[in-house]
């Protein structure tokens, strides 16, 4: 069994009183911690969306919804949900090559893709690629074929 760390960063407000050159009393101190994970049943509503617009279009042309709209549990692996995406776009033209996951912000002209997700990220779930990209209000990925 794999146990996954939890990151965790703590900030702590030290209030020092000057008591003469060089020496310090302690007067107060307080931390706040914040967790840097995803409760496992929080529930997530994803939205994909395709890469560019020849990926839309390729979608569209062939009767296939372009924007998917997915809820599910944080713990859910990524790689179930490629998976279920190649079900739903895998019967198109335009699925050549092996589904990934991008960053909704990511553009193709950008290089080298520094962030993707793939059938192979089998430890990797949802709220791990929601906090990987900043724990958005609305999150939103968009999804690519890429050649092997």
């Amino acid at each position: 069994m794999i146990l996954k760390s939890r990151l965790v960063k703590v900030f702590c407000l030290l209030v020092l009183e000057k008591l003469s050159i060089g020496s310090f009393q302690l007067v107060s101190e307080g931390c706040i911690e914040t967790k840097k994970e995803v409760d496992p049943l929080t529930k997530i509503k994803l939205q994909l969306f395709p890469i560019d617009e020849v990926t839309r279009l390729g979608l569209e042309k062939d009767g296939l919804n372009p924007f998917l709209e997915l809820t599910l549990k944080a713990r859910k692996k990524i790689s179930s949900v490629i998976k279920h995406i190649h079900t739903k776009w895998g019967g198109s033209h335009i699925a050549v090559g092996e589904p990934m996951l991008l960053p909704y912000d990511t553009h193709l002209r950008q290089s080298p893709m520094s962030r993707r997700w793939t059938s192979k990220d089998s430890s990797i779930s949802a709220g791990d690629v929601y906090m990987a990209v900043q724990s958005p209000a609305i999150f939103r990925l968009r999804g690519i074929y890429a050649a092997s």
